[in-house]
């Protein structure tokens, strides 16, 4: 049957599907064998395809299973959490975000608060504006003195013009500041000892309230006038950025000594006063 096709056969004569539809068996066993099945399978059973492969959604209990579920003794072992409990944290959780985009908004206000704050001090600069630390240059000694008008608590206004052929001295002071008010008693009393001679105190308030300089004279029995420069403009006259400044002025208007910081006493005051008129006074003569 192997050399069914050999030279000589009985069968080689034959029409090529006749020949093959004879040897067909031949021809499977000699060149194709057959598959075996796996030794665990039979050979009549289909692979199929595994679910996990096809990678499927997994059902959705039944009523029955979930009902199973409950009933089940690790389900009642299990901690229950409240709905209270849940509530409380998803609050919790609320309030701490809206604090922290609270926490950005204050800090972006306050840098954008402190931009426009410099902006501002830099254009009342530039401008000429009462500005509290941007005043004009301060007045050289030996030129003339900058006039104005102050009203005084009693609502009277005073003028510098007023007060020519005088010593004047302008003291700038604030409540608030040490300084100022450690050195008013020795003013004081220069202004009881002097006032009789042509001297005069004018003691210019800064940007405070009425009511509480007021309060503040009449607790420490000040006399010599009390001006209120309301807007700060005086102050920028005389180039005043910080607390106390004392400028003494002569009979003619013209600045004699500009002082800076709490330094005046009682013999300061006097030894400037006695000075401005020892000067004045060979001028005087040399007119006559």
């Amino acid at each position: 049957m192997a050399r069914c096709c050999a030279p000589g056969c009985a069968r080689r004569d034959r029409s090529s599907r006749a020949r093959r539809a004879i040897c067909t068996p031949i021809f499977s066993q000699s060149r194709r064998p057959t598959r075996r099945p796996p030794p665990n399978r039979p050979a009549s059973v289909c692979p199929r395809p595994r679910l996990a492969a096809l990678h499927l959604p997994s059902p959705e209990p039944s009523e029955s299973r979930i009902r199973a579920r409950f009933r089940s003794p690790a389900f009642r072992r299990e901690p229950a959490v409240p709905e209270a409990a849940l509530i409380l944290v998803a609050t919790q959780r609320h309030q701490s975000q809206r604090a922290v985009r609270t926490e950005r908004f204050v800090m972006n206000m306050r840098s954008i608060g402190l931009g426009v704050a410099l902006v501002l001090v830099i254009l009342g600069g530039l401008s000429g504006g009462a500005a509290w630390s941007m005043g004009a240059r301060a007045p050289v000694v030996g030129t003339s003195a900058f006039d104005f008008r102050l009203p005084d608590l009693g609502g009277q206004t005073h003028a510098l013009a007023q007060y020519r052929g005088k010593i004047v001295l302008l003291n700038f002071w604030a409540t608030w500041c040490k300084p100022c008010t450690s050195e008013m008693p020795a003013m004081q009393t220069c202004y009881d000892k002097l006032k009789d001679d042509g001297f005069v105190v004018l003691a210019i308030n800064e940007l405070e309230d009425e009511g509480k300089v007021r309060q503040h004279i009449q607790e420490y029995g000040h006399t010599f006038p009390v001006l209120l420069d309301r807007e700060n403009r005086v102050a920028n006259l005389y180039g005043v950025y910080g607390l106390p400044v004392s400028v003494f002025i002569d009979e003619k208007g013209v600045v004699q000594e500009y002082i800076r910081g709490g330094l005046l006493t009682e013999q300061k005051i006097i030894e400037v006063v006695e000075r401005l008129k020892a000067n004045s006074a060979p001028r005087a003569a040399a007119m006559k």
